[in-house]
């Protein structure tokens, strides 16, 4: 697959998600790549509007083929999906705002 023929399939919610998808499509026959998977770590896990979300990526011609296949595996696995969240924001900017201030009360 071409990265210039290539389109966006699916946003997922980890890059476990992605990969596993990937495979289930492998195994239909269908190239599919994860793109962005190192992103999600790189903002100390804040959640900033699924920008650091890891993307199932195919290739243009094999869109159609995908659809379906895509559909099915999110019946399949929704449930499981819908666990495995990232941590909302508020947790995650109260962990970053509490190291803070113990990292200013420590050097006061």
């Amino acid at each position: 697959m071409k990265d210039s023929d290539a389109i966006l399939a699916y946003q997922a919610t980890s890059a476990v998600e992605a990969h596993a998808l990937v495979a289930y499509l492998a195994n239909a026959g269908i190239d599919a790549r994860v793109l962005g998977e190192s992103l999600q770590g790189g903002y100390a896990g804040l959640d900033l509007g699924g920008m650091n979300l890891p993307e199932v990526w195919v290739a243009g011609k094999d869109r159609e083929l995908a659809a379906p296949i895509i559909s099915a595996w999110q019946a399949e696995h929704h449930d499981a999906v819908t666990k495995i969240r990232p941590r909302s924001f508020k947790v995650t900017a109260l962990i970053v705002i509490c190291f803070i201030i113990l990292l200013l009360y420590g050097i006061g």
